[in-house]
């Protein structure tokens, strides 16, 4: 292979490590929740008038293991994540742009931190680059 190959790509791994970035979070709380105890946050996407729940619980741990299962607008889901790196949170998507993935999009990230006392910590995060969305932590949901 020829030269310019190899600076080509050597410039191309080098940019990819330049430009990445962590993603900026909107918004962070920290939960410290019991076995089936549940608990939520209230989510307003702009333009509606309505706050609505996100609820969360957790129902089984097994030493490296939990089971999570998330509510929001009307939609249950259930999540095996981890406390191995990689697997240890989970992304909801709240708005979705099916042309560009970029231009309206929110998540909510629930991340499996750690065990300690019967109790797991479960850190939710918000991405919302748009400002697409109201978050209320502390449950007053207007």
């Amino acid at each position: 292979m020829s030269k310019q190959y190899y600076k080509f790509l050597i410039i191309l791994f080098l940019n990819t490590f330049l430009f990445a970035s962590a993603p900026n979070f909107s918004a962070q709380k920290e939960f410290n929740l019991k076995k089936d105890e549940w608990d939520y946050f209230y989510i307003n996407i702009r333009g509606k008038e309505k706050f609505i729940p996100y609820y969360f619980s957790w129902t089984l741990y097994d030493k490296n293991n939990l089971i999570l299962f998330t509510k929001f607008n009307g939609f249950t889901k259930q999540y095996v994540i981890s406390l191995r790196r990689r697997l240890d949170y989970i992304k909801d998507e709240i708005t979705k742009s099916y042309n560009n993935y970029n231009l309206n999009t929110a998540e909510v990230f629930l991340q499996f931190a750690d065990f300690k006392d019967n109790k797991a910590k479960i850190i939710a995060r918000i991405y919302d680059e748009n400002s697409l969305l109201e978050v209320d932590f502390n449950k007053k949901g207007k």
